[in-house]
């Protein structure tokens, strides 16, 4: 029972863990403590949790996928071949998500240095690290492969489409090019 309660403790009630490493056992154990060694695991729940949302927000550029909006639109269609296939990178999104949710977790861990006027110095620097590494770290994220698919039309014009690289196309494929009314494209077999 007294396990428990310590573990409870940990869990559910404590501030602060710290970490404890024995060389002759060769094993980690994490023990309540309220002195050095300390971190704050509550600060970077939140901003984790921030990383995962953008990852599974990303906007998708497949050729299979339909927005609300163009569901039960009445779409154009033309029929050509594929004379050339180029793969391609469809950059990242560029939202305040990446950079706050970094910027958050910098100034959680520049809050664990020092104190006084160097704490607040660790908090701000931190924070503007953060802010940046989350916005590099955004872009990387949501970044896709993707091919830039030239189209023969069967009237004689070319077409050339940029989507998602989740359907392969090889030079000589009979397709459609399904155009909406709001000016997207999509090449379909």
């Amino acid at each position: 029972m007294a396990l428990w309660s310590q573990r409870q403790r940990m869990f559910f009630g404590a501030k602060k863990i710290k970490i404890v490493y024995s060389e002759n056992r060769n094993d980690c154990r994490m023990n309540h403590t309220s002195q050095g060694g300390v971190v704050h695991m509550k600060r970077y729940m939140i901003p984790c949790l921030l990383l995962v949302l953008l990852a599974a927000c990303a906007e998708s550029r497949s050729g299979n996928v339909y927005t609300r909006d163009q569901a039960r639109t009445a779409m154009n269609v033309s029929y050509g071949r594929v004379i050339q296939v180029n793969q391609v990178q469809i950059e990242g999104t560029k939202s305040v998500v990446g950079p706050l949710a970094g910027g958050a977790a910098g100034a959680a861990v520049g809050s664990t240095i020092g104190g006084g006027t160097g704490k607040t110095v660790a908090v701000v620097l931190g924070g503007l690290a953060g802010a940046a590494g989350g916005a590099v770290a955004e872009e990387q994220i949501t970044k896709k492969n993707g091919l830039e698919i030239t189209v023969q039309m069967n009237n004689g014009d070319r077409t050339v489409i940029v989507q998602e690289a989740d359907e392969p196309f090889s030079m000589g494929d009979a397709v459609r090019i399904i155009k909406g009314p709001d000016g997207s494209a999509r090449v379909r077999h």
